[in-house]
């Protein structure tokens, strides 16, 4: 499957075409020099994830160049990389050869798996721990019954 290309060379064209370094871009723009060699060199995969579209919209705001179509060309891009096989579930542990011939839902259907005994093991550890200790502790009314304040005797007169 062919990836989707990223115009990152557009980018560095701009900015070699304004005379300036990637450090200046970084002075100027507030744009990390790590992340402008990404932008320009199409490796969007190593940009942080969670900053990359700030990023790319600061970087083509500081070129004077619409931003929208460079979105769009990382929403492609980011697509790519989806249908390529690296969605995962379990992110504490690689992608394997195994996980591909598994198949998705059968890692899904593991996680919901997990997901449903850890309920349980709470559920149970309440029922047997916590909730017989309550009801010890609380005393009972059965339903239908009035408890009566206590009057004390204040010795009337005729007694």
């Amino acid at each position: 499957m062919s990836k989707a290309r990223f115009p990152g060379n557009t980018l560095r064209e701009r900015r070699e075409q304004m005379g300036l370094s990637i450090t200046d871009v970084h002075q100027l723009a507030r744009v990390p020099v790590s992340a402008v060699e990404f932008l320009e060199s199409g490796r969007l995969e190593q940009l942080p994830g969670a900053y990359a579209l700030g990023f790319l919209k600061s970087y083509c705001e500081f070129l004077g160049l619409p931003a929208e179509p460079f979105i769009a060309a990382f929403h492609a891009h980011q697509a790519a990389e989806r249908a390529g096989g690296r969605r995962r579930i379990f992110y504490w542990r690689a992608r394997t050869a195994a996980d591909e011939n598994r198949g998705a839902w059968k890692e899904e259907l593991v996680a919901w798996g997990v997901a449903l005994v850890a309920i349980l093991i709470v559920w149970a550890a309440y029922t047997t721990l916590v909730r017989p200790a309550v009801t010890q502790v609380a005393p009972r009314v059965e339903a239908g019954t009035v408890e009566a304040p206590e009057v004390p005797d204040q010795g009337g007169p005729g007694r």
